[in-house]
């Protein structure tokens, strides 16, 4: 029993007493804590700023580009309005590609014929 009371070793107070160590102890939590709060302010402000932003690039209407205007992939995506007709030629190729819509019995089956002019 003495031997474990011989591997402590006595340590000088801290320097102002018990009663300035509570005062750091105090300082350092108050400190800690105005860290904490400026952290979730910050972090509060940038989720408000950001679904601002998302909610103001949710309400301006898309910018469609050039290419976009003959687009299956923009018709799918719903840049541009279904047409009409569900073929449609590409401007480049309507000097030599013609395309005839075929009547048929039944109004679910839409066929059309396709050929080089």
């Amino acid at each position: 029993m003495n031997d474990a009371l011989d591997l402590l070793r006595e340590i000088d107070p801290p320097p102002g007493g018990l009663d300035g160590l509570r005062r750091r102890l105090a300082r350092h939590a108050r400190r800690r804590a105005a860290i904490g709060r400026s952290a979730f302010a910050a972090a509060t402000l940038a989720l408000v700023l950001g679904g601002s932003l998302a909610v103001r690039e949710a309400t301006r209407p898309p910018a469609v580009p050039a290419w976009a205007a003959e687009s299956l992939l923009a018709v799918e995506l719903g840049l541009v309005e279904v047409p009409d007709e569900p073929v449609s030629i590409p401007r480049a190729a309507r000097n030599r590609l013609a395309i005839r819509r075929v009547d048929t019995s039944d109004p679910r089956v839409v066929l059309y014929l396709a050929g080089r002019l």
